[in-house]
């Protein structure tokens, strides 16, 4: 983890706080990793980061 991935978290973070999102903080840092890395998140739990501005992710399960 960089000081960029950390600082990209916190702006998420707070982006999600006034919109009254509620997302754990490991899936944020999950989220800023893979903005910041232009890579897709693969997940089956995309309720979690369907929230998030600028983050590509697919569900491999139901795709």
């Amino acid at each position: 983890m960089t000081d960029e991935v950390w600082e990209r978290a916190a702006q998420i973070y707070a982006e999600l706080y006034v919109k009254h999102f509620t997302v754990a903080d490991a899936d944020i840092l999950i989220a800023s990793f893979c903005i910041l890395n232009d890579c897709t998140l693969v997940t089956e739990n995309g309720k979690d980061f369907e929230n998030i501005d600028r983050l590509h992710f697919e569900n491999w399960i139901t795709a």
